[in-house]
């Protein structure tokens, strides 16, 4: 999981240098908009010993991926294309972490 948020700043960091991406921001912005919020979630309830914990994280994850399938369809950018990278290998760690010998989908 660390290494995927590692990845995520990373390729954000070097992706904000580049000045002809400028313009793709507010875009990739809005659409992180509907996958980061349900990636805290996961990974909170991922982390959290208890016995709900597993379907809460579930249901986080299936939200965290249908927001990240939405911006795969709606937003073809270079820009996006790296940020959705790290964020596809936090969703296959997350659910991999929740539901042991998953493969990603």
């Amino acid at each position: 999981m660390a290494r995927a948020e590692r990845w995520l700043l990373d390729e954000v960091a070097d992706v904000s240098a580049s000045d002809d991406l400028a313009e793709q921001w507010p875009l990739a912005a809005r659409e992180l908009t509907l996958v980061l919020p349900p990636t805290i979630a996961a990974v909170r309830a991922a982390l959290h010993p208890g016995h709900s914990a597993g379907e809460v994280a579930l249901t986080a994850i299936d939200e965290m991926e249908a927001g990240f399938r939405h911006w795969k369809a709606n937003d073809l950018h270079a820009l996006s294309v790296v940020l959705r990278r790290p964020i596809r290998r936090m969703e296959i760690a997350l659910r991999q972490c929740v539901q042991p010998g998953t493969r990603p989908g």
